[in-house]
């Protein structure tokens, strides 16, 4: 069972969406020394992607990005199998699971993020989708969560 509440630790307090939107800014921030596509730097994983209007138009974006995107996720990403809403705490946040299967020698890992959106829809108008994993689930080899 993905959702097996006896299983997922629950940190004493997680951070407040004004917490969570400033830290997100930040690294949005940051982005502009980054190279377009994915890199490895000092333990984290850093990827970029430009896009221009005639790629998709914002709301198409939104949708995929700003709407339940761990579910979009899983049609994308073939490594994700089965993907769980665990708990819906705001309209603006909601607990998700995520279980990846990988190649050998890697086993699967069960990903729990708590997902915070945010919509500015004034001019220009600006979505912001993070992900930020404050819970850990035990695997049956280990404990794997991304900070």
């Amino acid at each position: 069972m993905l959702n097996d509440a006896s299983t997922i630790l629950i940190p004493p307090e997680i951070l407040s969406e004004e917490t969570i939107l400033a830290l997100g800014r930040e690294v949005l921030e940051s982005t502009e020394s980054w190279k377009v596509g994915k890199t490895y730097a000092k333990g984290t994983v850093q990827t970029l992607s430009h896009h221009t209007n005639g790629d998709a138009t914002f709301d198409k974006f939104w949708s995929k990005l700003g709407v339940n995107k761990a579910e979009n996720e899983n049609e994308f990403i073939s490594a994700i199998k089965k993907v769980t809403l665990v708990k819906r705490i705001l309209d603006t946040q909601s607990i998700w699971t995520m279980y990846y299967t990988f190649p050998p020698p890697v086993s699967p890992r069960v990903f729990t993020v708590l997902q915070t959106i945010y919509l500015d829809e004034s001019s220009p108008r600006t979505g912001y989708d993070l992900l930020d994993p404050p819970l850990r689930r035990p695997s049956s080899n280990a404990k794997y969560s991304v900070w």
